[in-house]
């Protein structure tokens, strides 16, 4: 179970994992069960900077934030 958690941070994040993962088409589709966990932390870990910038650099932090993210599309 943790290895499809791991499989699943490294299929939707540049995160490092413990160790390489050699991961096929199945696992994938197994560890999908872990991608809204995924997503939880990883916007959870980008609202905790946003609102740590928000504190310190109230307005840069929010055009700077929304800068990045709207070019993170293209």
């Amino acid at each position: 179970m943790i290895r499809r958690f791991f499989v699943a941070l490294q299929f939707l994040t540049r995160l490092p994992v413990p160790r390489a993962l050699n991961s096929s088409e199945t696992d994938i589709g197994k560890a999908s069960a872990f991608f809204p966990l995924i997503g939880v932390i990883v916007g959870g870990g980008a609202a905790l900077v946003f609102g740590a910038l928000q504190r310190v650099l109230p307005l840069p932090a929010t055009i700077f934030l929304r800068n990045c993210v709207r070019d993170a599309h293209y």
